[in-house]
């Protein structure tokens, strides 16, 4: 059985710079790829994490980007964008209840730091515009 080694940093770091351009430049599944790859080799990147969700979300595949940011929430709890995020998945699917809690999840964790003051007023507005 042969070992796998562990990336170097400057290694996670080109992958990761090569992905992400292909996501900037709309190129969602193949950049869903290398953040697969990157979130296996080492499931603490929350980046990683945050990235995959995002590819996942942008093709349209909400339960596995849901499933993601759920897993990067835990991860930093007190960063509230992976409850946002989600939070859009859940109305994308149509599944309202779990769209409003996230974004409550969201302001509620956002309430907690001022680094995250500016998101507040954001997700009034998404939550009065979902209301409406």
């Amino acid at each position: 059985m042969q070992m796998e080694q562990k990336l170097s940093s400057e290694a996670t770091d080109s992958l990761y710079a090569i992905a992400y351009e292909l996501y900037r430049n709309g190129k969602y599944d193949a950049a869903r790829h290398f953040f697969h790859y990157l979130a296996l080799k080492d499931p603490m990147d929350r980046r990683c994490l945050i990235a995959l969700a995002a590819c996942h979300q942008m093709l349209k595949e909400y339960k596995l980007a849901i499933e993601y940011y759920s897993i990067a929430a835990i991860q930093k709890p007190e960063d509230p964008y992976a409850h946002w995020y989600a939070a859009e998945c859940f109305h994308s699917l149509g599944v309202v209840k779990e769209a409003f809690e996230a974004l409550e999840s969201a302001r509620i964790v956002a309430e907690k730091s001022p680094e995250y003051a500016s998101l507040i007023p954001q997700i009034k507005m998404m939550s009065d515009a979902w209301r409406a």
